[in-house]
């Protein structure tokens, strides 16, 4: 008799245990596929955004400047680099998601902003406003998504990295999109 209660309590205790375990993986995946809805929530927001009326018109602006060799450029856009890659850096926005999304713009914009012309845009405003960390999540997005899409295509760096004619075609581009 005192076996059989025995065997009884102990399965109770491990039908609690298995229990507890799967609504634990439960919990874990439904988390999982909450935050990846958020993040395409998030990446349709940002999308839309950059899409924007407002945004083609800060767009064209930015890159009428970079072509002029204009020294001082409005830094909205960089902003917006800034925002996605903080967001990418704390796993709000999944990287896939990002890359699938922006890498062209992020790369091109990048290079762009560093080494077009012989004009470093982010160093400027880095030095201006005596803040090294300025655009640092930009930077560092810049860098994932190159090791995402060399990962993800198998190519080397410099079927990710734009020339220079590349970033002309680019910039000229930007500067032409028509608004809706």
């Amino acid at each position: 008799m005192i076996e059989l209660c025995f065997h009884a309590t102990g399965w109770t205790a491990i039908g609690t245990w298995v229990l507890v375990l799967g609504t634990l993986i439960a919990v874990f995946i439904q988390k999982s596929q909450n935050r990846l809805i958020n993040s395409a929530n998030y990446i349709m927001q940002f999308h839309n955004r950059f899409e924007s009326r407002h945004f083609i018109n800060r767009r064209q602006k930015l890159t009428q400047k970079i072509l002029d060799k204009e020294k001082e450029i409005l830094d909205e856009i960089l902003v917006f680099f800034e925002t996605l890659g903080c967001l990418t850096k704390h796993r709000v926005l999944t990287k896939e998601m990002v890359w699938n999304d922006f890498a062209w713009e992020i790369v091109r914009y990048y290079q762009a902003l560093r080494r077009f012309n012989g004009i470093d845009y982010i160093d400027w405003f880095r030095k201006t406003n005596k803040d090294k960390t300025l655009y640092s999540e930009f930077e560092w997005l810049y860098e994932e998504i190159i090791k995402f899409d060399r990962k993800r295509r198998d190519v080397g760096l410099e079927f990710v990295v734009p020339n220079e004619q590349e970033i002309q075609k680019f910039l000229e581009k930007e500067t032409k999109i028509k608004i809706e």
